[in-house]
């Protein structure tokens, strides 16, 4: 019982891992694409 929570670990901690890192990496791509549009709105 205990080796399976263990396992389950294993296969859950990459893919957290990995989900995480896609939301933080479109999360910030988002914020860049934000502010050059607000920088280009501001200049026209």
């Amino acid at each position: 019982y205990k080796r399976k929570s263990v396992e389950d670990i294993s296969i859950y901690f990459p893919m957290i891992c990995i989900m995480s890192f896609l939301i933080y990496f479109t999360a910030s791509y988002l914020a860049k694409n934000w502010i050059l549009i607000l920088a280009t709105s501001l200049k026209q």
